[in-house]
């Protein structure tokens, strides 16, 4: 009985001991996979910045949309001047249904 005892004690040191190296692995991945996701978001803000400053205004809006074909990370980019309305967005603006004022929507009943 004893010797059962000290066994499974044992293998469950060996189970836990594994458990946490492969949960410190996990962490890794993680860790790698989050630094490129946002190195990938990061590039394409960079990009959008120059897309804004160097091209006509009437292309902005198509190049962030091409931009962000195929890319996983993002689903819309978006350029607001500094009072935060939208100037230029990778996504056509919401039809007038979902439209709604800032102040209606707040106002208390």
């Amino acid at each position: 009985m004893a010797i059962t005892g000290v066994t499974a004690m044992r293998t469950r040191s060996e189970i836990l001991t594994d458990t946490e190296q492969q949960l410190a692995q996990l962490d890794t991945v993680f860790a790698e996979q989050t630094g490129r996701s946002l190195g990938t978001v990061d590039f394409l803000l960079k990009t959008a910045i120059d897309t804004v400053q160097s091209s006509p205004a009437a292309d902005i809006s198509v190049v962030l949309a091409r931009r962000l074909a195929g890319v996983r990370q993002l689903t819309a980019l978006m350029v607001a001047d500094a009072t935060g309305h939208v100037l230029y967005s990778s996504e056509p603006p919401p039809g007038r249904c979902c439209q709604r004022r800032a102040s209606t929507f707040w106002r208390k009943p």
